[in-house]
């Protein structure tokens, strides 16, 4: 029940890596207020077919007050887009490690970097 909690009280899910996840925190840590969550764990979502099980790895942290589940398929086989399905039952702002920045910017500071970069 904790673990559902936890998903549940998600506002923004990143799919990364452990590699993935540290080098957002490496490039992130010092702008904005990173907490990690240190208890993390990991569901069987479901399967394809009869023996191949999905298998998910879920991390935590709150940064910038915005509480942040990072998942991993970890498994041998997986199904994407049921992986994508199963998260969406929880929330629906779902980004990859490439696009992060969506997580920590607000709207307003997106649309002034953009007129910076022009």
């Amino acid at each position: 029940m904790e673990n559902e909690q936890k998903l549940i009280n998600t506002d923004y899910f990143v799919e990364a890596n452990s590699y993935e996840k540290l080098h957002l925190w490496i490039d992130y840590n010092e702008k904005y207020e990173w907490i990690q969550d240190n208890e993390g764990f990991g569901l069987e979502i479901g399967s394809i077919g009869a023996n191949k099980t999905v298998f998910v790895s879920f991390n935590f942290a709150k940064i910038n007050n915005i509480n942040v589940c990072f998942y991993d398929a970890t498994s041998r086989y997986v199904d994407y887009t049921m992986v994508e399905n199963w998260i969406r039952k929880y929330c629906n702002k779902i980004t990859d490690a490439n696009n992060f920045h969506n997580v920590c910017y607000t709207p307003s500071e997106l649309r002034q970097k953009k007129l910076e970069s022009l």
